[in-house]
């Protein structure tokens, strides 16, 4: 059943509610995603949706960048891939411009490591023990421990 068809008004209503939240949303911050807060007592553990929330230079870089976050406290977080095809290697992390690179064990898909507070672009990846990049293309979870 073709609801345009039998509902017309309510399409219209939708098609103009919708056409002012793109609007506003093209005014307001040109289609960037807001900053995610991480490591807080609302919402810890943190998904992070490579597709969703990542940042990319759109239609410029073919490489998604990271996530825009926010760490108010420093401290030690547990990062974890949650895609199991990728499991042990290296996995590389960017935050604050500084990458550090931590070896995974076979069955690993997570690591430990301090944070800095501060507000940035996160990036998370994985590598082979070359050094060579295996995958961003997975979503993070986050936990403050």
């Amino acid at each position: 059943m073709n609801l345009s068809k039998t509902n017309r008004e309510i399409l219209r209503r939708l098609q103009s509610e919708y056409e002012a939240w793109y609007r506003a949303m093209q005014a307001e911050r040109e289609f960037q995603p807001e900053t995610i807060h991480v490591g807080t007592e609302h919402e810890n553990p943190s998904l992070l949706c490579r597709y969703q929330d990542g940042h990319r230079h759109y239609g410029t870089d073919p490489e998604p960048l990271g996530w825009p976050i926010l760490i108010e406290n420093e401290g030690r977080f547990r990062i974890a891939k949650t895609d199991p095809q990728f499991l042990g290697a290296v996995m590389g992390i960017r935050w604050l411009g500084e990458e550090r690179r931590i070896r995974m064990a076979s069955a690993q898909s997570s690591v430990e490591i301090e944070l800095k507070s501060g507000e940035g672009m996160l990036d998370i990846w994985t590598e082979d023990l070359s050094g060579k990049v295996i995958s961003k293309a997975f979503d993070v979870e986050i936990e403050r421990l």
